[in-house]
């Protein structure tokens, strides 16, 4: 079970990392599963060949996909709209980049 939720924080922050950039500059986005998925069977069919007693794998790489596939749909949701915030209303956007500390209360407020 340590090894599941090591490779979910691990997952979180790949694909929020990779989907921060590809939500500002493609619509690829949403599409970061399947490549979570691929590197999560990729881990599990290495690990087995160095240890027999990893049960459960195909829910191992379920719960694993689906907790790193959050942040991606967090970053993807920021990335194409505060964009968008900033055409809509640039006073509002500056006034919260102004304050980093409010813009980072207000972006995990948001998250949770």
């Amino acid at each position: 079970m340590l090894l599941t939720i090591l490779l979910t924080t691990i997952f979180a922050a790949f694909s929020t990392i990779v989907l921060a950039y590809t939500s500002t500059s493609t619509g690829i986005g949403p599409w970061i599963s399947t490549t979570l998925v691929l590197i999560a069977s990729l881990f599990f069919a290495s690990l087995r060949t160095f240890t027999r007693s990893i049960k459960n794998v195909d829910q191992r790489i379920m719960l694993a996909t689906a907790g790193g596939s959050v942040g991606g749909i967090l970053s993807t949701a920021f990335g194409f709209s505060f964009p968008t915030l900033f055409y809509l209303d640039q006073q509002i956007f500056s006034s919260w980049l102004s304050q980093p500390a409010f813009f980072i209360f207000a972006v995990s407020g948001l998250a949770i």
